[in-house]
């Protein structure tokens, strides 16, 4: 089965990539969430990035919009 895997590579209908690594493993994506305060004091989940393990080496991370930390400051 792990060989069979392993050939797995395909891209679903809402984009997202499907593939396993030389371990049958899945590959590792993740939506970097920020938690962020509103105008109104209630809480926002921002997507502020991504993580990708199928990108190259140092390319793994991007980030789409500023952090925002507690005391309002954002990097």
């Amino acid at each position: 089965i792990l060989d069979q895997l392993k050939r797995v590579n395909f891209r679903t209908k809402n984009g997202f990539q499907v593939s396993f690594d030389s371990s049958g493993d899945p590959v590792a994506v993740y939506e970097l969430i920020n938690w962020q305060f509103m105008k109104d004091g209630g809480l926002d989940f921002v997507t502020v990035g991504h993580y990708d393990s199928s990108r190259p080496r140092g390319q793994e991370f991007s980030m789409s919009r500023a952090i925002s930390w507690m005391g309002g400051q954002t990097e």
